[in-house]
């Protein structure tokens, strides 16, 4: 898992395996070990919320999936689940989760088992 937090959003990207694991177990972990604690971020199905929900407390992040639209993005191909989250009067969270594409600008180790970009071309022989 790929976790991004640019200003006032976080995005989130998984790869095929991830997506897999989230779809059957309906459940991903992410630690990041931070001295003296960790950044732990959870992506979770949630059977009883009807919308994308994200809390963070004592150094975790747990963002929460609505069963239906969480197994509607796993199993399709839908590339993204995304909400903006109101904080206070004034400040709003935007919250983007995306399927991991393979980079099409340059290999990677980072793109293994990344889903195929859906604008690279088809190499004939």
């Amino acid at each position: 898992m790929k976790v991004r937090f640019h200003h006032s959003s976080v995005r989130m990207r998984l790869t095929q395996s991830e997506v897999a694991q989230f779809q059957e177990e309906g459940l991903v972990l992410f630690n990041l070990p931070l001295l003296p604690q960790s950044l732990e971020v959870t992506l979770q199905v949630a059977a009883q919320q009807n919308q994308l929900t994200a809390t963070f407390d004592q150094g975790k992040l747990d963002i929460q999936v609505p069963q239906e639209l969480g197994t509607e993005w796993a199993s399709t191909s839908q590339v993204s689940l995304s909400t903006s989250i109101t904080v206070s009067a004034t400040d709003q969270i935007e919250l983007l989760i995306e399927k991991d594409f393979k980079c099409l600008h340059r290999d990677s180790l980072e793109d293994v088992d990344t889903f195929p970009h859906p604008n690279q071309q088809v190499k004939l022989n």
